[in-house]
């Protein structure tokens, strides 16, 4: 539709003479003050809201910045849904603390948690974010749990569950496939135990991640590998960590890999 016109007074030739209403435009910053404006009343108390972690960082001032993302039913894939939270130091003592009480529990890529805070809106940047207030850490160690029941059920149900330890594994498996982070503490104990035994143990190092959003490629990656190598064992190493860290261990992908592995998997 054309806009609106207003009348005025005849010209010469007794015609009136329209001109056009004024234009409603808005400034960015009067735009912005009104999506606030929207989001405040939409929002006037916090919320709680679950969703898998992803691209999450850390700066330098104490910060901790994340998107929490939609997961798909395969835990930490997300379908699309994005929103991005931000953690302030101020607020991320006690958010340590909560964790700290649940067992050491880490916030990273990939598990899936439940948090409350204030729905708010950011000009500078021009997006809807929430500002993180508390952590439900026994919302995450219940997605796990269920996770890894579930998983353990399907690899029963197709025959899986037992598959790699009806593998003999000799009195002294001499050759050793390792699988662990290269240079880390659970590899320097390792190799430090292997070598004082005194036996002449011979260890090929396949270098995977352990933990984080690459772990689960890198570590079912380098269990296949395996397949193509003339050892007697292979060892799966990682240093301690919360339950959270090692979500990537009950990976269906991780799972499958050492079921199907032709050699014993430790």
């Amino acid at each position: 539709m054309p806009p609106a016109e207003s009348e005025q007074a005849p010209d010469h030739t007794g015609e009136p003479v329209r001109e056009p209403a004024l234009d409603p435009t808005l400034s960015v910053g009067e735009l912005c003050d009104r999506v606030e404006g929207a989001v405040e009343q939409a929002f006037p108390d916090e919320v709680w809201v679950r969703g898998a972690i992803s691209s999450l960082t850390r700066s330098a001032s104490g910060h901790v910045y994340f998107d929490l993302v939609e997961p798909s039913d395969e835990m930490g894939v997300s379908t699309g849904a994005t929103l991005p939270v931000a953690l302030f130091a101020s607020t991320r003592t006690l958010v340590n603390r909560i964790l700290r009480k649940a067992g050491g529990m880490r916030m990273h890529d990939g598990i899936e948690i439940r948090i409350r805070g204030r729905v708010t809106y950011y000009p500078p940047q021009g997006r809807v974010q929430l500002i993180m207030s508390l952590i439900d850490p026994q919302f995450t160690l219940g997605q796990m749990a269920a996770a890894r029941t579930t998983l353990l059920e399907k690899l029963a149900a197709n025959g899986l569950l037992e598959r790699n330890r009806e593998l003999a594994i000799p009195d002294l498996p001499l050759r050793v496939a390792l699988i662990t982070s290269e240079g880390s503490a659970a590899f320097t104990d390792f190799v430090h135990e292997i070598e004082s035994s005194g036996h002449p143990f011979r260890i090929i190092l396949l270098d995977s991640r352990v933990q984080g959003p690459e772990a689960v490629e890198s570590l079912a990656d380098a269990v296949v590998a395996t397949g193509r190598l003339d050892v007697d064992v292979v060892v799966i190493v990682r240093g301690g960590g919360s339950r959270g860290d090692l979500v990537a261990f009950d990976h269906e992908r991780v799972a499958g890999a050492v079921a199907r592995c032709r050699h014993p998997v430790v």
